[in-house]
């Protein structure tokens, strides 16, 4: 049965014990970008109703998908939002780390051996929270069925504003979709230069075949072409 139990926001974290409480490491301000970005998705015009649950996504790996979803649960807690950052994507863990538990995490809540409460870890001093994706075991990212994703999210729901998602790329083994169709929105990573034309709107097809509303793209290590006398003057 999956038990999901879900703590207060993220203020319970911030009564912890200073020596139990997580910290990260933030190497200089936050990119505008993001907090654009931040503002667009979770503060959006009057008549239009704001997205609660998205996932970040990408066409293939290595495109920057881990990056955008941390600096973005950064920024929106920067709004004075309840945020939470689920890990899903397992095959291939984050860069960035959030000095925070491990473990137990989402693998563990989806095969049963723990609940929600006990896969939610407090980050930044208790700015956001994260479902860190769990223990690893082998190269395959976790499926998760409809009904535990559905559990999930709903249990997320009702304490958290943002609930941001580390998706699996969509050239994986289809995990990725099975949490997508259940989203508010997909906010897709494109690493500029890498991606043909024809992967593009086949992994976008994908999507709109379960569907899944994609809000927008991030496009991510851009270059610059600009002679290098100019490039010196900018």
């Amino acid at each position: 049965m999956v038990q999901t139990d879900v703590p207060p926001r993220p203020e319970t974290f911030a009564r912890r014990e200073a020596s139990s409480r997580p910290k990260i490491q933030r190497a200089g301000p936050l990119s505008a970008h993001f907090k654009g970005l931040a503002a667009q998705l979770f503060m959006p015009a009057a008549d239009s109703p704001s997205p609660q649950a998205i996932g970040i996504t990408s066409c293939g790996h290595g495109e920057g998908v881990s990056s955008v979803a941390v600096n973005l649960a950064m920024c929106a807690a920067g709004l004075a939002r309840s945020v939470v950052l689920v890990q899903v994507q397992m095959s291939r863990p984050a860069e960035i780390s959030l000095q925070c538990s491990a473990t137990p995490g989402l693998r563990e809540f989806v095969t049963g051996s723990a609940t929600i409460v006990e896969c939610i870890h407090g980050v930044a001093d208790g700015a956001f929270a994260v479902i860190p994706a769990g223990e690893a075991i082998g190269d395959d990212d976790l499926f998760a069925s409809a009904e535990t994703v559905t559990a999930l999210l709903e249990g997320l729901r009702s304490e958290y504003d943002c609930i941001i998602l580390d998706l699996p790329c969509l050239s994986e083994n289809g995990s990725c979709l099975q949490w997508a169709r259940q989203l508010d929105g997909i906010v897709l990573v494109i690493a500029s230069e890498q991606l043909p034309r024809s992967e593009a709107v086949a992994r976008l097809s994908q999507l709109e075949k379960v569907g899944a509303k994609v809000l927008g793209a991030v496009i991510n290590q851009s270059r610059r072409y600009l002679p290098s006398w100019l490039d010196r003057r900018l």
